[in-house]
């Protein structure tokens, strides 16, 4: 338990770093002074470029760990499900019952942290594209353009690179899960 929640506020953090990111660009344009603003850009890159070093270590501290809670739980759902559907009484069941619900809340908590950081570091490229970079000097477009194209990569983490921990790849394991389950129930 205690390493599902370690986890669980490893992604959270990384998802407050990008949300921070996109804050101080919001702000940036209530800067009058030129030069300031050109060392809060310079701040804000740096702070971005902080949150992406993160990502990266978490995702190379996390993925292998979510992969095996990925695929445990997939195999687990389809397996209780095929026995619970076989042998169902009150006294075997609901136990198992129960534990098919906590591994459902486990991997939905997963995703819907996972949903949060790539959301959240999508919205530091909208924040800088709406930002009005155009006005600014040569030097600081260019560094802004950087920040954009680096921005607009998928950023979350990921069950071993093969597929993002999100609410869509929950949905999509849950129809996995189901698929089997009935595969599983014709054949045996």
């Amino acid at each position: 338990m205690l390493k599902g929640v370690t986890a669980q506020i490893i992604i959270h953090y990384g998802a407050k770093l990008f949300e921070l990111v996109s804050k101080r660009i919001k702000l940036m344009e209530q800067i009058a002074d030129s030069n300031q603003r050109d060392c809060e850009l310079r701040e804000i890159i740096d702070l971005h470029n902080l949150s992406l070093e993160y990502l990266r270590h978490m995702e190379h501290t996390l993925s292998f760990s979510l992969l095996n809670i990925t695929l445990s739980c997939l195999m687990m759902w389809c397996l209780m499900l095929f026995y619970i559907s076989k042998n169902f009484n009150g006294a075997n069941g609901a136990p198992l019952l129960s534990l098919f619900v906590a591994l459902l809340g486990e991997m939905t908590v997963y995703s819907i942290n996972g949903t949060n950081l790539q959301e959240q570091a999508a919205m530091v490229a909208d924040a800088m594209y709406a930002y009005p970079w155009y006005r600014e000097p040569v030097a600081m477009q260019r560094a802004v353009r950087f920040m954009i194209q680096r921005a607009q990569q998928p950023a979350g983490i990921t069950a071993a690179k093969f597929h993002y921990i999100d609410l869509q790849s929950f949905g999509s394991m849950l129809q996995a899960t189901y698929s089997y389950y009935l595969i599983l129930k014709e054949r045996f």
